[in-house]
């Protein structure tokens, strides 16, 4: 009998122990299942997703430039009387770009009154033996008040590419010498 009841005791210990284990692995088990209640919560409240707007400005453009490789045929050479006489035409003598967000129109001017001669003169040779046209439009003899010159539809350098042509008619009041005017070109919205 001595032997059997270590036994009993140790059978009483074991079933205590299991109990305590048992009691343990319940409240893990609730701690648990708490911790994850607490998570599932919060993941509830926590957004999935985020929201803001993009704000994109786009200011008005408009350039206009000389082609980089387009025609530059802006001298003339009077040979004789008769071409004095007569004017001379340069055909298709710059090619012009525009570069725009919106529907442009292009002015085109002198920059100043008056050709600069390369000597000393004794009658100034006016801007207005100079005329500029695009295509088939008309010749606008040079001021210095800008003059609507084309119009065009808003889009880039490629869908806005033209010539224009220049026709200077002096006279036998000019004397002889190298005379140079500037042109302003100024693309505005029409």
């Amino acid at each position: 009998m001595n032997q059997s009841v270590p036994i009993i005791c140790q059978e009483k210990a074991i079933v205590k122990l299991t109990q305590k284990t048992k009691q343990l692995l319940f409240m893990k088990k609730s701690i648990l299942t708490s911790i994850a209640l607490v998570l599932v919560a919060f993941a509830a409240n926590a957004q999935l997703s985020a929201t803001h707007t993009v704000t994109v400005t786009i200011p008005t453009v408009m350039d206009v430039r000389f082609q980089p490789s387009g025609p530059n045929n802006t001298t003339f050479t009077f040979a004789d009387g008769a071409e004095i006489e007569t004017g001379k035409e340069n055909l298709n003598a710059s090619g012009l770009q525009v570069r725009s967000n919106k529907n442009w129109k292009l002015s085109v001017k002198a920059g100043q009154a008056n050709f600069t001669p390369s000597t000393t003169v004794a009658l100034a040779m006016p801007a207005s033996i100079l005329s500029v046209k695009r295509g088939t439009g008309a010749y606008l003899g040079l001021t210095t008040v800008d003059q609507e010159l084309t119009t065009g539809n808003k889009g880039g350098y490629g869908a806005n590419t033209f010539n224009v042509d220049y026709r200077a008619l002096p006279s036998f009041d000019h004397e002889p010498a190298t005379y140079t005017l500037p042109v302003v070109y100024t693309v505005s919205a029409q």
